[in-house]
């Protein structure tokens, strides 16, 4: 008879108090999440822009992006400046949910709940035991920046969800099985063709590989990922000229920052710590101190318990390829892509394989004592928000927000839209409508094609809260005003113009 193994019962121990801890932050990030689906952060410009390809391909059988024909060549009829699988994969779920906000961002809390699930199967099979795997994901699921990634219309946590199931995969695959190298080959390359980061996934499969001299299990990946990236390269052959201006204007946006400076790199890791702290939204409880902490720890955590365990090191390498891409890309949204490695590599310091003796219970000490500390302050934070939007009532309601800037705007108009909250996604529902939106920061578009979408437009909508174009000048000097929506301070504001027909006086 096989003698059953037993762990120690600290570890019992530690692994039950785990679970409790796991599944109290589990239940907060529900309700949160849900509580907040609809208000934090308010609807963003960006939402529009992603739902619109695939309300596109949903309507009218193509992936074109036409709140901003004439921006791009053929965006209207073709999307290139961003890989498809999100579209592609958002348009079966607008079918069966409506388009709206509430259905985009349900999406992403989906894909949310899908990356914590594969934060703990990561943790696990890179070697953690189970109360290290459970207080990863307990950090995560608190992590108000990470839950406002999930509650907003972007694929950045499907395509995050997708590199940690390639990196498990790939861990999988040491054990000699080819299915697994396959899948993390497909799913690294699923990642990349969902956003541009996510191909931090696709170097790793490859580099670990390749440095293993596992050539078997790289030709498996190298396998998976070919089907990806060839339909994606199927869909770029049918307009490669588009393709180049497309994606190079993203490019070209990103190079203008200079993101290899020190300078740029510095300022962009402080933005995206500063996520944690938004002066639009002050709260008497601030994680921002605690956040900075857990990413040092974490941080330190994942290179310590990489130079002492082989299975930690793909993680590690995953970290600080996403880490290069974030710093030097400074978006608002791209802080998520770290933050499940921040979190496997606190709870690394937890584990026996990285810190042994009696130095063990002092750094436990300090790992949980930083993640009580941000998890704390993270949730209150949290509380904050909502109490904040319970108390705007109908005034922070999106929806009824967007029907009565609609019953403004006559049959049959083309609409410019230039106001926060974006009012874009929530008059998609109108096929009389020609809708467009001002071009994103940074985005290289000839003057003249700024100025004919303007120009088009029969109504503006812009507002006091806006994102400071063109269109806000020009709606109040040209315009007649149609209406206004929103009369509290706080909540959703609107103004709605008439513009004069072109050549008008």
């Amino acid at each position: 008879m096989t003698k059953r193994r037993t762990s120690p019962r600290g570890s019992d121990g530690a692994a039950v108090v785990s679970r409790v801890v796991l599944g109290a932050a589990l239940i907060a990030a529900a309700v949160y999440g849900v509580a907040l689906l609809r208000h934090d952060p308010a609807p963003w410009p960006d939402e529009a822009l992603f739902a619109n390809p695939a309300v596109s391909l949903l309507r009218h059988g193509h992936l074109g992006t036409d709140v901003m024909a004439g921006y791009l060549p053929h965006i209207a009829e073709r999307t290139y400046w961003m890989p498809p699988l999100y579209f592609v994969v958002l348009a079966p779920w607008f079918a069966v949910f409506g388009v709206g906000l509430g259905a985009m961002r349900a999406f992403s809390l989906v894909a949310g709940a899908a990356a914590l699930v594969l934060t703990w199967r990561l943790a696990r099979r890179a070697g953690l035991p189970e109360h290290a795997a459970n207080i990863a994901v307990a950090l995560l699921a608190v992590d108000g920046v990470f839950l406002r990634a999930a509650r907003v219309g972007r694929m950045d946590v499907l395509a995050l969800a997708l590199a940690l199931a390639a990196v498990e995969r790939l861990l999988a695959a040491r054990t000699g099985a080819p299915r697994a190298a396959f899948a993390a080959g497909l799913l690294a390359a699923l990642a990349t063709t969902t956003h541009p980061l996510a191909g931090a996934a696709l170097a790793v499969v490859g580099a670990d590989l390749s440095l293993r001299r596992d050539v078997p299990s790289l030709r498996a990946a190298a396998k998976g990922a070919a089907a990806p990236l060839g339909l994606w390269g199927l869909y770029i052959f049918r307009d490669p000229s588009s393709f180049v201006a497309q994606f190079g204007a993203q490019l070209a946006r990103k190079a203008s920052r200079h993101p290899w400076s020190f300078a740029s790199m510095r300022s962009s890791l402080t933005m995206n710590l500063d996520q944690y702290r938004d002066a639009s939204n002050p709260s008497v409880v601030d994680p921002h101190a605690a956040a900075v902490a857990l990413w040092c720890v974490g941080t330190v955590g994942l290179v310590w318990g990489a130079l002492r365990s082989p299975s930690l090191r793909p993680v590690l390498a995953l970290h600080a390829a996403l880490g290069l891409a974030v710093l030097t890309s400074m978006e608002m949204w791209y802080p998520v892509y770290v933050l499940p490695t921040v979190a496997l590599g606190a709870a690394a310091l937890l584990a026996d394989v990285t810190v042994r003796g009696a130095r063990r219970t002092v750094v436990a000490v300090v790992v949980l004592g930083v993640g009580a500390t941000f998890g704390v302050r993270s949730l209150t934070r949290q509380q904050a928000l909502l109490e904040r939007w319970s108390e705007l009532g109908t005034d922070g309601d999106y929806d009824a927000f967007c029907t009565r800037v609609g019953a403004l705007i006559p049959r049959g108009a083309t609409v410019f839209v230039s106001v926060l909250p974006d009012v874009t996604l929530g008059l998609l529902g109108r096929d009389d409508l020609r809708l467009r939106t001002f071009v994103p920061e940074g985005l290289p578009v000839a003057p003249a094609a700024v100025r004919a979408g303007l120009d088009d437009a029969t109504v503006i909508v812009t507002g006091p809260w806006a994102p400071g174009t063109v269109a806000d000048v020009v709606g109040p000097q040209r315009g007649r005003l149609l209406g206004l929506v929103g009369n509290s301070p706080e909540g959703y504001q609107a103004r709605v113009w008439a513009m004069p027909a072109r050549g008008a006086p």
